[in-house]
């Protein structure tokens, strides 16, 4: 099955182009690597958020899966610019950018930018949510964020673990929820997560004094 709420409506199928197609619409424009030639099943739900987009992507091949690519010439193409976070809920996911190259395995996190050249690999069977965040609501918080791509976050860690079930959460919101709502629960997971990426990944807390207070803003 394939369907995509407020975004895009698309009927059910099993063919992998037009899922491809349907990840393009809704994301960025990519190419991949490696012809699907066996069955495949996918399906994408995805729905705003306050300022974010929150989809639940699921793919299914019978071979030894896919690589989905975006190159300098897709990127002039299609210029879409922003911040991508991915849980993966099942199976494993490969992330290669800006030089760097992370497996991903189930629970854990990362995030990649659409503005730069990156490959995501799906394993035989994945499933994941992914937050799709404009560049300036991220950079605001974390200016670094361009580096801390293509990283691992352990969603086993304290703050991994918060990020990860709040993600969860917000898939799980009803989809009526009041937009002022929406917008101020998306912020907090904003500056949860930019907690997150700065103390698991960044290492840009230099004291416990400023632990304390990034610690402080988490709980508030």
């Amino acid at each position: 099955m394939l369907s995509v709420h407020n975004i895009t409506a698309a009927p059910d199928n099993h063919c992998f182009e037009h899922w491809h197609e349907v990840t393009c619409r809704n994301y960025s424009v990519t190419e991949y690597r490696r012809p699907v030639t066996g069955p495949f099943r996918g399906q994408i739900t995805a729905r705003r958020f306050g300022a974010l987009t929150v989809s639940d992507v699921y793919s299914s091949f019978s071979d030894c899966g896919i690589e989905v690519t975006r190159g300098s010439g897709e990127i002039r193409r299609d210029p879409r610019d922003h911040f991508m976070l991915y849980l993966v809920c099942c199976g494993e996911v490969g992330v290669d950018q800006d030089g760097r190259t992370a497996r991903i395995g189930a629970g854990d996190l990362f995030i990649y930018d659409q503005s730069q050249p990156f490959t995501l690999e799906l394993g035989g069977y994945s499933r994941g949510i992914v937050l799709t965040i404009p560049r300036p609501l991220m950079v605001s918080r974390l200016p670094t964020s361009h580096r801390l791509t293509a990283r691992r976050i352990d969603g086993r860690s304290q703050l991994g673990a918060l990020t990860t079930s709040i993600v969860r959460q917000i898939v799980d919101f009803d989809a009526a929820l009041e937009e002022e709502v929406a917008n101020r629960v998306s912020a907090s997971a904003l500056d949860i997560l930019a907690t997150t990426l700065e103390v698991e990944i960044a290492g840009a807390l230099d004291d416990g004094a400023t632990y304390g207070g990034r610690l402080d803003q988490v709980k508030r």
